[in-house]
């Protein structure tokens, strides 16, 4: 019989959590799921727990990390449709806790404003989202709702001590991703692994042209990323794809203005430090 997932990075989207999972996973004592976002609660709820437990190459390790960042983006926000197949996105602390009541939660906490803007790119790059940015924020909860942490929060606490679930900020697996990396071992109970190698993952700063978005829907572009030198895919990049724009200024202040009392709240109830957000949001 398999081991039983004990870890979970739980989010959040587009924070940093492939930097981190990628040096967890190389401590000895740690296996990462394969993928590393097999989202079993969530986008495959329904499949046997064996395949769930197949992810896991080396079962038995004494920490099995599932880092899905679905699992924190359950539609919080009032008064906002949740167009995102909302169902899936409920009561994922509840499922988490009858599969294993001892787990622990790895949380990764982003700057709101442009964690959101970060999130929105990722879905117009896979050709999920179409719909001018402001738009899609007004429109869909899964945007807002996925950056309301302490609400996100809450509904763990609700299953979980608060002792299980650390709180490590985005801003410092930037800046000294061994370190974050270090908290993470200390805070799993484990020895700090000497042979860390930081890779941190690329910030995607583009979106795929219709002719790009035709050729990631046929698994072309991840094919060529594999294959071809850097010389002939940044030759190749101008045909397939178009830069991201700036968020706009009036954007940022107005998600800020949103964000703020979210934020406050959470740093109230947490401890987590906040100071550094409101300059950046701004």
């Amino acid at each position: 019989m398999p081991s039983t997932c004990n870890v979970f990075m739980i989010g959040a989207m587009k924070a940093g959590t492939t930097t981190l999972a990628d040096l967890l996973s190389q401590h000895p004592d740690i296996c990462l799921s394969s993928p590393k976002e097999p989202h079993f609660f969530t986008e495959k709820e329904g499949r046997d727990p064996d395949w769930y437990h197949a992810r896991f190459s080396q079962p038995e390790r004494k920490i099995l990390i599932d880092a899905s960042t679905s699992y924190t983006i359950a539609p919080v926000e009032v008064g906002i449709p949740f167009k995102r197949v909302c169902d899936k996105y409920r009561g994922i602390p509840e499922k988490i806790h009858a599969y294993n009541p001892t787990a622990r939660f790895i949380y990764v906490l982003r700057e709101p404003v442009s964690r959101t803007y970060s999130h929105y790119n990722h879905n117009a790059r896979t050709g999920w989202e179409k719909r001018p940015f402001m738009q899609a924020i007004h429109e869909d909860a899964q945007y807002l709702s996925a950056s309301h942490y302490l609400q996100q929060l809450e509904a763990y606490w609700a299953f979980f001590p608060r002792e299980a679930i650390l709180l490590l900020p985005f801003e410092e697996i930037m800046k000294s991703p061994s370190e974050a990396a270090r908290r993470c071992f200390d805070f799993l109970g484990l020895p700090s692994s000497a042979e860390m190698e930081a890779t941190r993952a690329k910030n995607v700063g583009f979106v795929y042209n219709p002719i790009g978005q035709k050729m990631h829907e046929l698994g072309l572009m991840e094919l060529a990323s594999r294959l071809l030198p850097d010389t002939v895919k940044r030759w190749l990049a101008p045909l397939v794809s178009r830069g991201i724009p700036p968020m706009r200024q009036e954007d940022r202040l107005e998600l800020a203005r949103h964000f703020q009392p979210y934020n406050q709240k959470m740093s109230e109830a947490t401890g987590f430090d906040i100071s550094g957000w409101t300059r950046s949001a701004q």
